[in-house]
């Protein structure tokens, strides 16, 4: 039978005894197939082998960022790239594997450490600001998807976008230095949202966040 790991709050590996799977006898020639797989074809997170081919494509960061670390140990980017990982931590347990065979931390991801203290305060920090602002700028937006953009955010970005082409042609068509100086200065803010977008922080699906790279 396939064990499913137990986390604490801060990521570690506590049981991976103590859940047991909802429904064994449905998965039961997937757990023996996934079981067999190779590490290369797993992802490492905290001691534990998960099989997230089935995931990618359902990943909100797009699914090429889980395929480019199949295989390797994604602790440090799965801590990093998740500040609010109750959901991610949620997700990843429906795909455990098996333990790492003597597997030992390099890096401390809980207690009272730099970066576990460091993330600890920047949650509370941005579950406090939604909860004052939550009327204005974060208005219906739920708190784990703060980082996303909002409705202003979104009509900024289409004025931009609208003034880059307007002004683009406003500089070729009329010969016009003041069209030419604003259009590299609307450019440069353009370029803010597909980096946002890079980083799937302008919409909530990849494929929204892909069309505003381009």
């Amino acid at each position: 039978m396939c064990r499913r790991a137990v986390f604490d709050g801060d990521g570690v590996v506590l049981d991976a005894d103590s859940a047991t799977s909802d429904a064994e006898s449905d998965d039961s020639q997937s757990t023996v197939a996934a079981n067999e797989l190779s590490p290369d074809e797993l992802w490492q997170v905290h001691g534990a082998y998960y099989n997230l081919e089935e995931f990618a494509r359902q990943h909100p960061g797009g699914v090429e960022q889980i395929i480019a670390q199949k295989g390797k140990d994604c602790s440090t980017l799965f801590e990093t790239v998740h500040l609010f990982d109750e959901q991610p931590r949620k997700v990843l347990r429906k795909y455990y594997v098996r333990d790492v065979p003597g597997y030992e931390a390099t890096l401390l991801w809980s207690g009272d450490g730099f970066y576990p203290t460091l993330k600890r305060r920047v949650k509370a920090h941005f579950r406090r600001v939604y909860k004052e602002e939550k009327h204005r700028l974060y208005a219906r937006t739920h708190p784990n998807m703060v980082h996303h953009g909002t409705p202003a955010y979104h009509a900024a970005m289409c004025f931009f976008l609208a003034g880059v082409y307007a002004l683009y042609y406003g500089a070729l068509a009329y010969q016009s230095p003041a069209c030419a100086a604003l259009w590299g200065l609307f450019a440069f803010a353009s370029g803010g949202v597909g980096h946002e977008a890079l980083h799937a922080g302008t919409f909530t699906t990849p494929r929204r966040n892909r069309i505003a790279c381009w």
